[in-house]
């Protein structure tokens, strides 16, 4: 005698009142189920598959399978802002990293109503190494922004303690904490930089200066929805 197939959810609708009879549709299986007047139909999973799903972070050997790579080697991010999805993804089979936001297990479904946020791979290979071990976030952060925005004009100019000579007119200024200002400059390449300081200098808006500073680091940032490497530089100087 064949056991009965045993049927779940997914943990987020464990609590919701099921409302309906087993629905097959495409070959998965679904419920309508109900919670403080909201009615949804939600995927049905079998043990297997829930156990699959669910992989206790315990269990797994590696930061890439406690992270859901192993199986297929990919997971899918979205290349658009998820913000405004926020509940829906919580309430959904996504998980959630910091350094790459809301995604899921290529075994997982990807609610439709998701996919106007254009879900794309990230390979392992991109944020980590073969023994199954992430990479440094700066990297990881990299590979992701790159992923999910075009490359904009600046690039890097320099390396750590050049001393840099440059013509650049301002294009932001941002007061911070403690005092300090970070003003955002931008050369005749659209290369960027940025000069965090107490000192505070009055700098005309799009009037090109001689600047001296030097590079202390750089970093890729997002601006008008494309990566920027930024260009930061320490112990500058104004010329008239």
């Amino acid at each position: 005698m064949t056991s009965a197939i045993i049927w779940k959810t997914a943990k987020s609708y464990e609590t919701w009142q099921k409302v309906s009879k087993l629905i097959e549709m495409g070959g998965k299986h679904y419920i309508n189920v109900e919670k403080n007047g909201v009615r949804k139909m939600v995927r049905l999973y079998t043990e297997k598959e829930y156990e699959r799903m669910y992989q206790s972070k315990q269990g797994a050997k590696t930061e890439r399978e406690a992270l859901g790579f192993n199986s297929l080697g990919y997971v899918y991010i979205f290349k658009k802002d998820t913000q405004p999805y926020n509940n829906e993804l919580k309430e959904s089979n996504a998980a959630y990293n910091h350094l790459w936001g809301w995604y899921f297990n290529p075994h997982e479904e990807i609610p439709a109503n998701l996919y106007c946020l254009e879900p794309i791979k990230l390979y392992w290979a991109e944020v980590g190494d073969t023994a199954g071990a992430l990479y440094p976030s700066s990297r990881i952060k990299e590979a992701v922004y790159k992923l999910k925005y075009d490359m904009g004009d600046s690039q890097v100019v320099g390396k750590v303690g050049d001393r840099l000579e440059l013509y650049v007119t301002l294009i932001d200024t941002m007061f911070l904490r403690g005092g300090y200002v970070n003003y955002y400059f931008k050369d005749n390449e659209n290369n960027l930089y940025s000069w965090v300081t107490k000192k505070i200098t009055k700098i005309q808006k799009e009037k090109i200066i001689h600047l001296k500073g030097t590079v202390k680091d750089k970093e890729l940032t997002t601006r008008r929805e494309k990566t920027e490497w930024v260009n930061i530089l320490t112990r500058c100087r104004i010329y008239e």
